[in-house]
């Protein structure tokens, strides 16, 4: 075995390439074929999907062989692509008369290559994102023995790139045809490598470019110096990493939240890729919803993943009370319900359910209870307490004042009070005296006092006066009532002179009856000194005999103005001023 020898040479801005490679055991190539110096040879072309199922179109050996997958105009031999391959993964090559391959060129992506076993025995092409792999050569020059052959080419990472020459003469045959019914054996290669003469070998991996303007310069010589039996062989690989997607993890979200998608991992395809979500966060209902992202990178292959997003309603309803939360409302007044609204962070606006009762005409607390509910079940409530109160005081009403008479002492007196309140209705008044009570002679205060059950109470009050007795009087020589103290009091009604005995006669009468008999008045003669009161000098009973009398004898008393005060029974006051001079 030879040991692999590479010489490059740069001759203007071509590459020139010496390669001396042994030959390894025979495979089917994806991209490969033959063509001898006048255009006759043939050509395969293969492509297998991500989903390792593969497709493979070879010609016959005629002059100017072509093939290509997918369907592609202006090649001659062509088949559909592969189950599961990328509407962007194709591999395409064709030969020219002059040893030319153009055109010639696959690419492969999202998972999608070109196998060719015989190849990837002898390197390793590791997958790459968007591979591709393009070749056009011509002959650059032949002299009648030596030439070169100009490769333009261009090959991504995960390509590679395989150039073999060989003369033939033609003594044991036509060169055979690779046989598509063995796919690990080139029938043609082997047969150029048993009955042919190697001239040269290129093997590169990409990344490599020679595409623009500089080409790669392969150099040959021929035995027989006839250019047709120079027979040009290619081969070509591209794999690629498939476009996967991988979908983060099922998600869980309030549905008060605002729902944002978590990124899509993802590896493989060509340019940029752009994701787009099924449906969109903003429609997702309660529940859980399968989601789809769907990538698709700049050449248009997509991929597609899954994951669950569920929405859950855990929140409960806001239950707000309009109005506020503690109420009064006087007894035997009106309540209005200011009711309450309910909204929920899924529902928004929620209908609301109102439970208890107030019965205003009755003092208590009461409470109303506010439900509303959303609609995965979750309740929420509100309270409001109503005091139902009694602040007013009862009405109580009492009689004008009254006049009673009598003979005697007291007179009894029966009187009507009257009270009602709001809450407790008719309320009996305590009066001091009570109805019924003996009333003295004179005028009487009533005082009466009504309460309700809650303390709350009113109070009126009236006079009762008793009369009965008349005074009729003072007679001769008084004859008659009042007078002054002096000054601007007045003078005294009389003077008498000291020394004299004053007689004070009066009569009573009980409506007609004259009195004569019973409790005595009493007589009481007061002196005054500048309308000053002195101490009583007479307090004594008056007498009947014809009519009530009293002597009062002013020899022991001072000159002075002196008050005659009577009391009758029934406690009545008559007076008259006189002065003793």
């Amino acid at each position: 075995m030879q040991k692999t020898i590479g010489r490059y040479s740069k001759i203007g801005c071509a590459v020139v390439v010496g390669m001396v490679i042994n030959h390894c055991q025979i495979a089917l190539a994806g991209w490969t074929g033959y063509i001898n110096g006048v255009g006759f040879g043939w050509a395969s072309a293969n492509v297998r999907s991500s989903t390792f199922h593969t497709n493979k179109v070879t010609t016959p050996s005629f002059t100017g062989p072509s093939a290509t997958i997918p369907l592609t105009n202006g090649y001659t031999y062509s088949t559909n692509s592969p189950s599961g391959a990328s509407t962007n993964t194709y591999s395409r090559i064709r030969g020219l008369a002059g040893a030319i391959w153009t055109n010639t060129a696959c690419v492969a992506v999202v998972g999608d290559g070109t196998d060719n076993p015989e190849l990837e025995k002898r390197v390793t092409v590791l997958p790459a994102d968007c591979a591709a792999l393009t070749m056009d050569s011509r002959t650059n020059s032949f002299d009648g023995h030596s030439g070169t052959i100009a490769v333009t080419t261009k090959g991504t990472a995960g390509t590679a790139l395989w150039l073999r020459g060989f003369e033939y003469d033609g003594a044991h045959g036509p060169i055979p045809d690779d046989d598509p019914a063995t796919p690990d054996v080139n029938e043609s290669i082997e047969f150029l490598k048993t009955y042919g003469v190697w001239k040269f070998e290129t093997l590169m991996l990409g990344p490599f470019d020679f595409s623009t303007g500089c080409p790669l310069l392969i150099p040959f010589t021929l035995d027989s110096g006839d250019f047709s039996k120079l027979i040009f062989a290619t081969d070509g690989v591209a794999k690629s990493n498939p476009l996967i997607f991988t979908c983060p993890s099922n998600i869980t979200v309030q549905c008060s939240d605002t729902v944002v998608y978590p990124d899509v991992q993802h590896s493989g395809g060509c340019g940029t890729l752009t994701v787009a979500y099924s449906p969109s966060p903003g429609s997702l209902p309660l529940g859980s919803t399968v989601v789809t992202a769907t990538g698709t990178d700049g050449i248009g292959d997509t991929a597609t993943c899954n994951f669950t997003v569920t929405r859950v309603d855990t929140n409960t309803p806001v239950v707000t009370l309009n109005g506020s939360a503690q109420m009064t409302v006087e007894c035997h007044g009106t309540f209005t319900d200011p009711g309450a609204t309910a909204s929920d962070a899924c529902a928004g606006t929620l209908s609301v359910t109102a439970s208890g009762s107030v019965n205003a005409t009755q003092v208590g607390d009461y409470t109303l209870t506010y439900t509303a509910t959303g609609p995965t079940g979750n309740t929420g409530t509100a309270t409001r307490i109503v005091h139902v109160v009694d602040t007013t005081p009862p009405t109580i009403t009492c009689p004008a004042p009254i006049t009673a008479s009598t003979c005697g002492g007291s007179a009894q007196v029966s009187f009507t009070v009257t009270a009602t309140d709001l809450c407790d209705g008719s309320l009996t008044p305590i009066c001091t005296p009570p109805s019924g009570s003996l009333f003295p002679f004179g005028t009487t205060t009533v005082n009466c006092t009504a309460t309700d059950g809650h303390t709350n109470s009113a109070a009126c009050s009236f006079t009762v006066t008793v009369t009965g007795l008349t005074f009729t009087g003072f007679y001769a020589p008084i004859s008659g009532t009042g007078g002054g103290c002096g000054g601007t009091q007045g003078q005294p009604l009389r003077t008498v002179t000291f020394g004299s005995i004053l007689p004070i006669k009066f009569d009573i009468h009980c409506g007609t009856t004259l009195v004569t008999t019973g409790t005595p008045p009493k007589v009481e003669i007061q002196p005054y000194n500048a309308c000053v009161a002195g101490t009583d000098i007479v307090n004594a009973n008056a007498d009947y005999q014809n009519v009530w009398h009293y002597n009062w004898d002013t020899t022991p008393y001072p000159k002075g103005i002196y008050k005659v005060i009577v009391t009758l029974p029934d406690t009545s006051v008559q007076y008259v001023f006189v002065k003793v001079k």
